[in-house]
């Protein structure tokens, strides 16, 4: 064969060869664009659901939280004319609100184990507060004189309660403002 024949097609082959080059770099290039854009949706969705727990929780808190805090007041206020119905209803109004709360609880442990741990302690302390609020329905009939005690020592430990829940419901959204690192 002449050179004359051979040029043409070593041309043809280079420019097909660059073009299907071509075509392989941009299927790349749309690929990585791709694999970047579900990275970031999952980051994002994954950012959403850490929101809608943290908020969850705080909302299911705060209920919670207004709950004993109304009775602590009255304890404070109004000792002398509580009876047990009055430990009772709380009771009852507790009793509505454990299941959101634990529900929110645990939505927002396996969602950020981290925030969760957080507020572990303030969990724990609502829960005792509740359990003295609770207990002293029944005994303050027999016993008034120790269930005032009792519940004065509570009245005197909750600006401290109030103190750990704005720290730790503050540094949870905080915390919850900053996008979540994604898996790769």
């Amino acid at each position: 064969m002449k050179t004359e024949h051979i040029a043409p097609v070593l041309v043809a082959i280079i420019a097909a060869m660059a073009s299907v080059g071509g075509i392989l770099y941009n299927q790349f290039g749309a690929l990585r664009l791709e694999r970047e854009k579900w990275h970031q949706s999952l980051t994002n969705e994954r950012t959403k659901l850490e929101r809608e727990a943290v908020a969850q929780f705080a909302k299911d808190f705060a209920a919670s939280f207004y709950l004993a805090e109304k009775m602590i007041w009255r304890t404070e206020m109004t000792f002398n004319s509580l009876k047990e119905n009055d430990f009772a209803e709380y009771a009852k109004q507790s009793d509505l609100l454990k299941p959101k709360l634990s529900m929110s609880e645990v939505v927002l442990a396996t969602v950020d184990s981290k925030r969760h741990t957080r507020v572990s302690p303030l969990l724990a302390e609502l829960r005792r507060i509740d359990e003295q609020l609770i207990m002293a329905g029944p005994r303050i009939k027999a016993e008034r004189q120790k269930v005032f005690e009792l519940l004065n020592a509570e009245v005197k430990r909750f600006p401290d309660f109030q103190r750990l829940m704005v720290i730790s419901l503050s540094d949870t959204a905080i915390q919850n403002s900053t996008p979540a690192s994604s898996p790769r």
